[in-house]
């Protein structure tokens, strides 16, 4: 399923312009597997909501976005970003599973376990803007700067990433913290 999984992926970046991935046999000896976007070209909606404005899109309800501005950002126009703004963006996908953790609807393959391509690791997610200095890639290491990294997992199919455990470990700290904090003061 390893073939197929690469198959899989090729099939993402040829529709999808600047994505990039890593397959890792284990986080451990080889780093973790990834899936990298560009913000811009891989975003299936994306509203930029200027000072004064309007209301911001409502969450869970459809972002809205001009055709035209959304078939050029597709093709990879720069994205003007600003402090001014507030960014509101969705992803989703046909091909991917976040519940059951399969890999599906590809054309001629039939759906399987994530398990399957990154073993029971999670798959860290990237977001990233092309640095100003060019767009020169190499397999590995792209030039980019990142927007967003995102770890994702299933709590069944898969094991907590090195991200999750840490913040796991803060909120077990902080909740000692109280626990100490209210001891202290009966």
């Amino acid at each position: 399923q390893r073939a197929l999984a690469n198959t899989a992926l090729k099939f993402i970046k040829k529709m999808n312009q600047g994505f990039t991935y890593f397959l890792s046999d284990s986080a451990e000896k080889d780093g973790p597997s990834y899936l990298s976007f560009p913000v811009g070209t891989s975003m299936d909606r994306f509203h930029a909501t200027k000072p004064g404005e309007g209301p911001l899109p409502v969450l869970g309800q459809e972002i809205p976005e001009d055709a035209e501005s959304m078939k050029q950002r597709k093709k990879g126009a720069k994205i003007e970003w600003n402090t001014e703004c507030v960014y509101t963006m969705a992803l989703w996908s046909a091909y991917f599973d976040w519940i059951d953790w399969q890999i599906l609807n590809f054309p001629g393959i039939r759906p399987f376990s994530a398990t399957s391509m990154a073993g029971v690791q999670p798959i860290k997610m990237i977001l990233y803007t092309n640095s100003d200095e060019g767009t020169t890639e190499t397999k590995k290491k792209p030039k980019r700067d990142i927007f967003l990294e995102m770890e994702v997992s299933n709590g069944v199919k898969s094991t907590l990433g090195s991200e999750a455990k840490k913040w796991n470990e803060k909120e077990d700290a902080a909740a000692a913290a109280t626990r100490e904090e209210q001891m202290q003061q009966q």
